[in-house]
């Protein structure tokens, strides 16, 4: 039951996420094809930059407590004690609804992220560079980078209302880019950094590892503070 509760809470979500990437893979083609000659086949390492940014999106909105939902994005401003009381009957611990809840907006978050990322290689071309070796990497850089931001996203759901939850996610994202680029961001903690490595280049492990390390310490976070909260 509690996994098509969370189905039916982050359904809204992945319709919204898919419609973005979407339309901004739509748009990527149009900006690339009308700037340069032959078009995007030419050159689909072009946007090896910006795709990966958009792919972190499903990580981003996805997350959630568990405890908490609030099934329509376009009631963000409601109030969702109800469902949290709801829930809190069932027979099973605050762990156990938040595990399963972060579980399920992951694998969809991650599903979501690989499909548009092979919709854009696939579109974009083939190269040389675009061996299996190297989109495993890439992969790799994607995932890293999503369980760093999804678990933060878990973490901030446990105590921010729905509204501030994803206008925390919009923000958060937006201030990292403009504080890595100025440089007040280390480049073993700046996970831009690492998204926006050469698909060709070399696995930044140490960032990787520290954004897996976050992404841990969001989640065990997340967890004591569902447990010790009074609704």
């Amino acid at each position: 039951m509690l996994w098509y509760k969370n189905w039916l809470e982050t359904k809204p979500w992945i319709e919204f996420v898919s419609v973005i990437l979407l339309v901004s893979l739509f748009l990527i083609i149009i900006v690339f094809d009308g700037a340069r000659s032959p078009g995007l086949k030419s050159d689909p390492e072009a946007g090896v930059f910006l795709v990966p940014m958009l792919a972190l999106l499903g990580f981003l909105f996805l997350a959630g407590s568990g405890i908490r939902s609030q099934p329509s994005i376009f009631n963000l401003y409601l109030s969702s004690k109800e469902s949290a009381a709801f829930t809190l009957s069932l027979p099973i611990s605050r762990r156990r609804v938040l595990l399963l809840r972060a579980a399920a907006g992951f694998l969809e978050a991650t599903l979501i992220s690989i499909i548009f990322a092979i919709l854009w290689f696939w579109i974009a071309g083939a190269l040389e560079s675009l061996t299996t070796y190297n989109l495993a990497k890439h992969f790799l850089k994607l995932l890293a980078c999503g369980v760093e931001f999804y678990f933060l996203s878990t973490l901030l759901a446990t105590f921010l209302n729905d509204f501030c939850h994803k206008a925390a996610m919009c923000l958060i994202p937006f201030l990292l880019f403009i504080y890595g680029a100025q440089g007040y961001i280390p480049k073993s903690l700046n996970i831009f950094d690492m998204m926006l490595s050469p698909i060709t280049g070399k696995l930044p492990w140490l960032q990787i590892v520290v954004s897996l390390a976050l992404g841990g310490i969001f989640l065990v976070a997340s967890i004591k503070v569902v447990e010790s909260q009074e609704f």
